[in-house]
């Protein structure tokens, strides 16, 4: 008997989603962008699933954008925030996943970035690190349900000290949202 642990990466799809998805492929087809019928309609379920997506997350829809898997949002997610507020140091965890280190590594090589690895033990030193108020705290909490609070606390401590960034791969939280 085969059993698959990774559910946070991919899931098994339930029957309730594969049928939507199927009715989807067949029936709304068209591009989103398109200024035709099929297009608009496309695009008005896409927003749709926007809001509510937001709705349970509860930031605006416009917060919301759609990748086609984890490691593209995370890159975009990382390589967004560091060049646009100009981040000059990103705190991450030492058990990171690929699409989050590489593009740090990147950044680190091209882009004149500082990156602090750290433990949860550490998490204190590493605010010590930051400098600036335009700095990332980082951290994987796909494996480890315990890490929500800890995402919490990290948040408010974030906000607290005035840093204007912080990105977490949480993904496997959104399902208890639904």
């Amino acid at each position: 008997m085969d059993v698959y642990f990774d559910n946070a990466a991919s899931t098994i799809i339930t029957k309730e989603v594969l049928d939507e998805m199927i009715k989807c492929q067949k029936d709304i087809f068209a591009n989103p962008s398109s200024v035709h019928k099929f297009g608009r309609k496309a695009k008005t379920i896409i927003e749709n699933c926007r809001s509510i997506i937001s709705s349970k997350l509860k930031t605006s829809p416009g917060n919301i954008f759609f990748t086609s898997g984890g490691t593209e949002g995370d890159n975009m997610a990382i390589f967004s925030i560091a060049r646009s507020k100009k981040i000059k140091n990103i705190i991450t965890s030492r058990i990171e996943h690929p699409a989050v280190l590489q593009p740090i590594q990147y950044l680190m090589k091209n882009e004149k970035i500082i990156s602090a690895n750290i433990s949860l033990k550490e998490i204190d030193d590493g605010f010590k690190f930051l400098n600036n108020g335009q700095e990332i705290f980082e951290t994987n909490n796909n494996f480890q349900k315990d890490f929500l609070k800890l995402i919490e606390t990290i948040i408010r401590e974030i906000r607290t000290k005035d840093y204007s960034s912080c990105q977490s791969d949480s993904c496997i939280y959104c399902k208890n949202l639904f």
